[in-house]
């Protein structure tokens, strides 16, 4: 059986780690209870003047700035001191503490994966600015992201340059990638997937893109509806602070549930021919349009509204007194 772990981004912020009790009450329950042999969970944090990892608390603390702006440095030492103290693993699952995982489909979709070169995401921008220049600017979303240990092994052996860059893990990420198949000759695009992915009370507005990728709909307390989502969101772009209502009636809502054909609806989520996400909410445009848009002035547009408050809870902190970026030395605490 395929071995997955479960990395959530996290912050040395308290609404944060009030959220990461959010997840270990609810999707990461039956992990951390032993249920998933072949599944493990981290969070990691940052803002520490030294790394450190708790197997039993399921936590990293990392000793990287704990801004924004520097996720990819964060993302990257998070997943080498994986690789170093907890070995390799067949599939990691990059996603943070404001989106619901579904456990067993998650698991049902790796475990009948036949191909390690497909990166899976729960939305797939566009963005020709910032770390994905065109022809780079496909990359899938950080909330939900899908690597394979080739994949870990290339961003841990081709991350060097980036480091000291300032942007999103999950472009940086994606831009490795996809210069890594560009230079073996191959179409980048071939090798990113989107899966479903849904969004639970994070809008006022209703969100569909007609081809089931990503679905919004706040009076659903369907369990057998949001069954056929691997992902979804819990943050709401209205008020951040029903997140936690949120996490705890979705999770009353799923926990009852079993479906009975797991295996064919996580085998038909992977099959769909996806679109374009741009814009941060509501800005989809379909496959054809994209194509015959000028790539060189696409860019993330904001709805109406600002999107989240992440930026300012995100405001750099003190600065550390030393922080190494190129080991991933840390106390491992049992």
């Amino acid at each position: 059986m395929k071995r997955i772990l479960i990395l959530s981004m996290s912050c040395n912020d308290d609404f944060f780690i009030s959220q990461e009790e959010d997840v270990k009450n609810t999707w990461a329950k039956d992990i951390i209870e032993g249920k998933y042999e072949n599944i493990d969970f981290m969070i990691y944090r940052g803002g520490y003047d030294e790394n450190s990892m708790s197997k039993k608390n399921h936590l990293m603390k990392l000793n990287v700035y704990d801004d924004i702006n520097n996720t990819f440095l964060k993302t990257y030492m998070a997943l080498s001191m994986c690789w170093k103290y907890l070995g390799k693993y067949d599939y990691v699952f990059r996603t943070n503490t404001s989106t619901y995982i579904n456990i067993p489909l998650l698991n049902e979709l790796v475990q009948n994966l036949d191909s390690d070169d497909i990166v899976y995401g729960s939305d797939i921008y566009s963005l020709s600015e910032k770390n994905c220049p065109y022809p780079l600017c496909w990359y899938v979303r950080g909330n939900g992201m899908l690597l394979s240990q080739k994949h870990i092994d290339i961003i841990l052996e081709d991350s060097l340059p980036l480091l000291y860059q300032k942007g999103g893990d999950d472009t940086m990420i994606s831009s490795i990638l996809n210069s890594y198949y560009i230079k073996n000759g191959e179409d980048y695009k071939k090798h990113i997937r989107g899966y479903k992915h849904g969004w639970y009370k994070t809008t006022n507005t209703d969100v569909n893109n007609g081809n089931n990728l990503c679905k919004y709909n706040c009076d659903n307390n369907n369990p057998e509806f949001w069954n056929s989502f691997i992902t979804i969101q819990m943050k709401s772009y209205m008020d951040r602070n029903i997140d936690h209502k949120n996490y705890l009636e979705f999770y009353e809502i799923m926990k009852s549930y079993v479906d009975k054909d797991i295996n064919k609806t996580a085998l038909e989520n992977i099959n769909y021919e996806f679109q374009l996400f741009i814009g941060s909410i509501l800005g989809y445009v379909n496959h054809d349009e994209w194509i015959n848009t000028d790539k060189y002035k696409l860019y993330l547009v904001e709805v109406n509204h600002k999107a989240s408050d992440d930026d300012a809870r995100f405001l750099p902190k003190e600065p550390l007194k030393y922080v190494n970026y190129y080991k991933a030395d840390s106390k491992i605490l049992i």
